[in-house]
C-alpha cells in the first residue's frame, strides 16, 4: 500500500516543528542528583534556563545513527536531531537495527570485521577507561565518588568519530570530564554488547551519565558541538530534565499532557517499556491539549517501543497512523525509513521495498534513498532492473561513495553478473581499503565468479 501526503487542516496552535524521534532538552528542575559541586558550579554559564515543557524545534547538531548503518558515511553529517538511520546496504553491514534485550549479539556478527578507516582530524584529550570491566569501573567511581560518563561507540559510526575529533579532542570538554569517571564502551566487543543490552543502547552515539554506584542518570543520543555537549551533561549531572525531576514536577501537575510526554520520551529512550507506555499513552489520552507534532512525537515513541519489543504489526499500525494523519507534522522521509525498517523485520519484503521506491521517487537526487531502494531491493532478490538503475544514480550522485559502489556490486552479483560486481567492489576496496567488509565481499564476490 502507498502512503502518500495529504493536506492536514487540523493544525490548531503554530507550534514550532519538532523532531520525530527527538532528545527534549529540559533545563530547569530541582536537585535530584548527588554530585560533585565544584563540576556543576563550574558548568552553571552553560545551563539553559528555557521552559523545559515548551515545544522545541528540531536540533540539527545532534547526529546519530542506529547501530547497523555504516552507510552514513554516505552522506555525512546531514542528519537531524535524534535521528534513527535505516537498515544500511548489504553491502555496509548485516547486523540487526538495534540493540535490544533479544537481538544484540547480532552485532558481534555484523560490524565486527567492519573497521572503518578513522577520521582525519585531532585526537581524543580526555582520558578514557577502555579495557576495565564495567564492575571495576563502578569500583572506581565509589572510590573516588566521582560520576560517571559512557560513551557507547563503535569504529564504523561517524557520528562516534566526529565525537572524537571535534568534542573529546577540545580542551574545555577534556577539563571539564577530568573530574568524572570516563567509560568508551566498545558496542561491537563482547564486554560492549553485554553492556548494550544492560543500558539498552540501540543507536549511536549514546552518552549515559551514571552516579557513582553505576545507577543512570540520564542519556542523550547523537553527536552535538562541545558548548551542547558540556550543557548536556551538566543538565544531567545537576538533576535538571532526568525523569526524577519531571516525575517530581508531575506530582503537581499530574494532568500535563506535556509533562506527561517528557517523561514518556524518557523513559522510552531507556526502552523501559512499561512506564514509556503509560506515560505517553496519558499523554495522548489528553490529545487536544497537546500540539499536534507532539501527538506524531509520542505514537512515534510507541512504534519504536513496539518494535524493540517484538511486536512489529503494531509498529507497522502505528507508523501507518501517524503517515496518514500526521503527514504535515513530522519529518516524512523520516518516518518512512522507520516504517520500512519494521516491515523488514515482520518479513513483509514486498511492503519494505515499495516504501523505499517511495522514498527514492521522493526526491530522484537523493543518494541516501536511491541506495536505500537498490540495497534492500538486492537483499530480497526483488525489482533488480530498477535497483540497478537506482544504485547506479546513486553512485554518481554521492560522488563514488565505498558504499554506494558496493551496494551497485552487490546488485550485480544478486544478477549473476560477476564481471560488474567485481568492478565495482575493487572500487568500493580501492575507495576505502581498511574496511574489512568490503575486502571480504570482494573475496566472495570473486569465489562466486569463479565457481559460476
Amino acid at each position: 500500500m502507498q502512503v502518500t501526503r495529504q493536506p492536514n487542516t487540523h493544525r490548531v496552535l503554530p507550534f514550532a516543528l519538532v523532531s520525530v524521534l527527538g532528545v527534549i532538552v529540559l533545563a530547569i528542575g530541582v536537585l535530584c542528583v548527588d554530585v560533585p559541586t565544584a563540576w556543576t558550579q563550574a558548568n552553571a554559564s552553560s545551563q539553559d534556563q528555557t521552559d523545559p515543557l515548551a515545544p522545541v524545534s528540531a536540533d540539527t547538531t545532534a547526529v546519530e545513527v542506529d547501530v547497523d548503518a555504516a552507510f552514513l558515511k554516505i552522506v555525512p553529517e546531514q542528519q537531524g536531531a535524534a535521528e534513527q538511520i535505516p537498515p544500511p546496504p548489504p553491502a555496509a553491514a548485516t547486523a540487526t537495527d538495534t540493540i535490544t534485550a533479544t537481538g544484540t549479539a547480532a552485532i558481534a556478527g555484523g560490524h565486527r570485521a567492519t573497521a572503518a578507516q578513522p577520521d582525519a582530524g585531532p585526537k581524543s584529550l580526555v582520558t578514557w577507561i577502555e579495557r576495565d570491566a564495567w564492575s571495576e569501573v563502578v569500583g572506581r567511581a565509589q572510590a573516588a565518588d566521582r560520576p560517571i560518563l559512557i560513551d557507547f561507540y563503535a569504529d564504523w559510526c561517524r557520528p562516534c568519530r566526529q565525537l572524537d575529533r571535534r568534542v573529546y579532542s577540545d580542551s574545555v570538554v577534556a577539563a571539564k570530564l577530568a573530574d568524572l569517571v570516563t567509560y568508551k564502551v566498545d558496542v561491537d566487543m563482547p564486554d560492549g554488547i553485554v553492556l548494550g543490552e544492560q543500558f539498552h543502547v540501540y543507536s549511536l552515539p549514546t552518552v549515559i551519565l551514571c552516579r557513582p554506584d553505576g545507577e543512570e542518570i540520564d542519556r542523550f543520543r547523537g553527536y552535538r558541538p562541545p558548548a551542547k555537549f558540556l550543557q548536556l551533561v551538566a543538565d544531567a549531572l545537576a538533576g535538571r530534565g532526568t525523569i526524577e525531576d519531571l516525575e517530581l514536577k508531575l506530582l503537581g501537575r499530574y494532568y500535563d499532557p506535556q509533562l506527561r510526554l517528557a517523561v514518556g520520551l524518557k523513559y522510552a529512550e531507556r526502552m523501559d517499556v512499561a512506564p514509556a507506555r503509560r506515560y505517553l499513552g496519558a499523554a495522548l489520552d489528553r490529545g487536544d491539549a497537546l500540539p499536534r507534532p507532539d501527538q506524531a512525537r509520542a505514537l512515534l515513541a510507541l512504534a519504536n517501543l513496539e518494535y524493540h519489543a517484538g511486536n512489529e504489526d503494531r509498529a507497522v499500525a502505528l507508523a501507518h497512523r501517524v503517515l496518514r494523519d500526521y503527514a504535515d507534522d513530522i519529518d516524512f522521509k523520516r518516518t518512512l525509513r522507520a516504517l520500512a525498517r519494521y516491515q523488514r523485520e515482520r518479513g513483509d519484503v514486498e511492503a519494505m521495498v515499495d516504501v523505499y521506491r517511495q522514498l527514492a521517487a521522493i526526491d530522484p537526487d537523493d543518494a541516501r534513498a536511491l541506495n536505500d531502494f537498490a540495497a534492500n531491493a538486492a537483499r530480497t532478490g526483488v525489482a533488480l532492473d530498477e535497483a540497478t538503475a537506482a544504485a547506479r544514480r546513486a553512485v554518481e550522485l554521492s560522488g563514488h561513495q565505498p558504499a554506494t559502489m558496493a551496494t551497485l556490486a552487490e546488485v550485480y552479483r544478486q544478477r549473476g553478473q560477476y564481471a560488474d560486481a567485481m568492478k565495482w567492489i575493487k572500487r568500493a576496496v580501492a575507495a576505502d581499503p581498511h574496511d574489512l567488509y568490503l575486502r571480504e565481499k570482494l573475496t566472495q564476490i570473486r569465489a562466486e565468479a569463479v565457481g559460476g
